[in-house]
């Protein structure tokens, strides 16, 4: 998304358009605030052509939801180790299995 540089549309879209667009949008602006903050900047920079969208917006924003369904639903584990405030040791991965609540995470990663 950062690579692709968005321009305003010269021409009129139609209301199904821009009612379409509006609605993807505010579909990935609630994800981004509740629970993706990784697509909060891609989805402000979409957020600009609420009101005049054209086929290329559609696109990018078509982009970013095809990001969080390709996204590996994993949970990620890791561990650091400080001495004296110095950071001596660290490791983080993903987990080979899904885990549903904290506490299951946190025994699987001692395990």
């Amino acid at each position: 998304m950062a690579a692709v540089e968005l321009k305003p549309s010269t021409t009129l879209s139609t209301p199904s358009q821009i009612k379409k667009y509006q609605r993807k949008i505010g579909s990935l602006q609630l994800a981004a605030v509740t629970t993706r903050p990784d697509i909060a900047f891609a989805t402000s920079r979409l957020a600009r052509f609420l009101t005049n969208p054209t086929q290329e917006h559609h696109d990018a924003a078509d982009h970013v939801l095809l990001y969080l369904s390709d996204t590996r639903w994993k949970s990620s584990q890791g561990y650091a180790i400080k001495l004296f405030n110095g950071l001596i040791a660290w490791r983080a991965s993903k987990q080979d299995t899904v885990t549903t609540s904290t506490t299951e995470a946190e025994l699987l990663a001692l395990s």
